[in-house]
């Protein structure tokens, strides 16, 4: 049974701290990464499920944030900081209560069937290679402008006063304050005695901790509503499936319709009648059981329209298939290929933040983008969209506090130019020709004139600003780009490929690639060049960007 959306987070009676399944869900529903050390996979009890479920303590107006322990680590015998030891009882009797024993089997349920579901076709590609243990920030090519200094001076040995005035001097002279923060080396050195020995900057590159801001992006996904894709019998022989019951006596029954990929089939069934022969239809699912009706629990159909239907039903159950959302896809220029809305998030950020937009925990940023042709026929990756609920979220409630506390919100005036150098990197990666942006204008003109401001001084200044300084060192800049975009035609994906569109709405043909759809296009389909932001990306600059990356911070 999956987990409930709603229901991921349960307080306990008496005490601040309560339990938390949500990142567990992320990782089984948006292929968000495992942040523990055990494995869906392992699960077979409620014990095991224990560790994979986290201690949260919930504030004053219902938000939790991570302790840093899980369930399952209440019980041991060294529980770290996670709990004062003051609290640790209420904490320990709050979790043996009978509510949180029947979550706990729920994520247990969850767990089992998740890791008994085959994983299904068209899960979107990465957006980048996965992480070494050299990254980190946890994205490959992403790098600590601290650690980069410290490297410098790997052999230096110095006490930890005199390592504190370092980075002092180091903020000072353009060091965020906010990564040498997060660093945790200011804790690491405070708290080393006066007589301890002197450290190396080697040493204090490998005690440096950013796990807290490990970004993660992850694709908006969902699940698709049709996961088969019937096609009709050929004459080639299908292979026989293993304990599949033979005809009855005075029966045929003949394969109708297969599923190449999962071998699902819709078999005709006919047989001796009074008046001759019936012909009914039934459903086979991959392991060869025949599906029954759901209500009435006959195995047969009187349509075979009935038996696909209960098909889809039983492949959606046990072998989910993701797509790539395109929920908010309304929102940007129809016309493009590959659409995508991917999440930059920070799992193992302590305090949560939920988006009305998207059902993953800690987004930091939210990038809605396509491919498509630019006016000189070059591939351009445009960025639709780039936003941060949680950053907007953050200033609005600074701005209601006497003394703002920057650093409850991660990446606070950073996550534009954050956002911009991941999808560089992306763009990089892909071997697109450029990378664009919208104008404010186009933005204001989208949201019917909300925030005009705010949008022109984001899109057309904050991001161009930041744009021209990281790309400077690779002899880029930004300019002013053309793309394509549909003005009497939409062309817009589908479950099955892409749908081509009227200005009515009226549909004008499907197609199952790109390609294909653009070859449906009537006489008369026109395109405008629309100006945007961007950036030309020629194959020795990619190179560049590959090899060299970015700081994450500044």
């Amino acid at each position: 049974m999956p987990l409930d959306p709603k229901k991921l987070e349960l307080k306990f009676d008496g005490c601040p701290f309560g339990v938390s399944a949500r990142r567990i869900h992320e990782h089984m529903t948006l292929a968000q990464i495992n942040p523990f050390a055990r494995s869906v996979a392992s699960v077979q009890s409620p014990r095991d499920a224990a560790g994979l479920i986290d201690l949260v303590r919930f504030d004053s107006a219902g938000m939790f944030s991570l302790t840093g322990a899980t369930l399952a680590g209440l019980d041991d015998a060294v529980h770290g900081a996670a709990v004062p030891a003051d609290e640790l009882a209420a904490a320990r009797q709050g979790a043996a209560q009978a509510a949180v024993r029947a979550f706990v089997g729920q994520v247990a349920a969850a767990a089992k069937q998740h890791a008994g579901r085959r994983a299904a076709r068209n899960v979107p590609a990465r957006f980048l290679p996965p992480a070494g243990a050299s990254d980190p920030f946890g994205v490959p090519l992403l790098r600590s402008r601290l650690c980069q200094h410290l490297a410098t001076q790997a052999r230096a040995k110095a006490g930890a006063a005199q390592w504190l005035a370092t980075l002092r001097n180091l903020a000072q002279k353009g060091l965020r304050d906010e990564e040498v923060q997060r660093s945790g080396l200011i804790a690491f050195l405070q708290a080393r005695g006066a007589d301890a020995p002197p450290l190396t900057g080697k040493d204090l590159a490998q005690a440096a901790d950013f796990s807290a801001l490990r970004v993660s992006v992850i694709a908006n996904i969902t699940e698709a509503r049709t996961q088969l894709r019937f096609e009709p019998a050929s004459d080639r022989p299908v292979a026989k499936i293993k304990g599949e019951a033979k005809p009855q006596a005075g029966q045929r029954r003949r394969l109708q319709l297969f599923d190449r990929v999962l071998g699902y089939r819709i078999e005709e069934l006919e047989h001796a009648a009074l008046w001759g022969r019936d012909r009914h239809w039934q459903a086979v699912s991959f392991d060869g059981r025949v599906l029954r009706q759901r209500l009435t629990r006959r195995a047969i159909f009187e349509t075979p329209a009935g038996a696909i239907t209960r098909a889809q039903e039983h492949a959606r159950e046990v072998m989910p298939k993701l797509l790539a959302s395109e929920r908010w896809v309304d929102w940007s220029w129809s016309g493009g290929e590959d659409y995508r809305e991917w999440l930059i998030t920070l799992p193992l950020f302590p305090a949560t933040f939920l988006s009305s937009h998207f059902d993953a925990r800690n987004v930091l940023a939210h990038v809605r983008c396509d491919l498509r042709e630019g006016a000189d026929g070059e591939r351009v990756l445009m960025l639709h969209e780039l936003q941060s609920d949680w950053m907007q979220s953050a200033r609005r409630g600074l701005r209601e506090q006497e003394n703002g506390a920057d650093g409850r919100y991660p990446f606070l005036r950073e996550w534009p130019a954050l956002t911009l150098k991941l999808m560089l990197l992306h763009a990089a990666g892909l071997g697109v020709d450029a990378m664009a942006w919208t104008r404010g204008a186009h933005q204001a003109h989208r949201y019917r004139g909300r925030g005009a401001e705010g949008l022109k001084e984001l899109y057309d200044r904050t991001l161009t600003r930041e744009a021209g300084r990281m790309l400077k060192p690779f002899g880029l800049a930004c300019e002013t780009l053309e793309v394509y975009v549909p003005d009497n035609f939409s062309i817009r994906r589908t479950e099955g490929g892409y749908e081509v569109s009227s200005v009515e709405g009226a549909v004008l043909g499907v197609a199952a690639s790109f390609q294909e759809a653009r070859d449906l296009l009537p006489d008369g389909a026109h395109e405008c060049l629309y100006a945007v932001h961007g950036v030309r990306l020629s194959q020795a600059a990619r190179g560049a960007i590959l090899e060299q990356g970015f700081t994450a911070c500044g």
